[in-house]
Formats: C-alpha cells, sequence, structure tokens
C-alpha cells in the first residue's frame, strides 16, 4: 500500500472517480468539490487529499486543510474527510493514514493538528 496525495497525482480522474464510489454523504461531498474544484476555495489553498491506495484501488482517504466546518479561524491544520472503503475496513487503514499525515506534519514542525467529527 501507498500514500499518495491528490492535487500531485497524475492520474486526479481515476482517483476523483474512486472518491465518488464512497458510500458516504461526505465522500459525495467530496467529490462534488474536488470535481467543481471548489476544495481549496472551501478549506484553504494548502488543503490537499491524502489517499491509501493498493494499486489502482482507493483504500482509505482523508483530507489536511487550513479550516474545517467549525468557525474557529484560530484552529489550524485540521484533518478531515476521513473515509475507509469497506473490503478494507477492520485493518486500521484510516489510523495508518491518520499517523502518515502526523508525521507529515510533525516534519514541517507542525505541533497540533484537530479533527471534527460529526
Amino acid at each position: 500500500m501507498q500514500v499518495i496525495k491528490y492535487y500531485q497525482s497524475e492520474n486526479q480522474a481515476h482517483w476523483l472517480k474512486e472518491i465518488g464510489k464512497g458510500d458516504w454523504s461526505a465522500a459525495e461531498l467530496l467529490h462534488d468539490w474536488l470535481e467543481n474544484d471548489k476544495l481549496k476555495q472551501m478549506c484553504g489553498d494548502s488543503t490537499e487529499v491524502y489517499m491509501l491506495t493498493d494499486g489502482d484501488k482507493l483504500v482509505s482517504f482523508a483530507t489536511l486543510a487550513p479550516q474545517d466546518e467549525i468557525d474557529a479561524p484560530e484552529l489550524s491544520p485540521w484533518i478531515g474527510f476521513v473515509y475507509t472503503f469497506p473490503a478494507y475496513r477492520g485493518h486500521r487503514n484510516a489510523g495508518k493514514l491518520i499517523a502518515h499525515i502526523c508525521e507529515v506534519l510533525k516534519s514541517a514542525g507542525t505541533e497540533k493538528v484537530y479533527i471534527s467529527t460529526d
């Protein structure tokens, strides 16, 4: 398995289609925002979608963004849209993806990250 970034991927159309297969309303929203180029407008210019992949299959995804649905500009960055596809659940894949994102943040000198749950 490998972690890749949506905006740095050479095959965004494939990964957009994979995100669209999610059976969760927030996955549908993320797909819509990506398809209509609204994600960075809604969550900040540095927003990235991290994807845990198994070959050409999407296992889990999550966003890392400067802002989230909570109106608290003093809190940043945010992990959001955390999702694992049903066939891959029960193997701590979302945890692996979050751990990867936390390592990226740690390497950049970021000491805190926030997660909003509904």
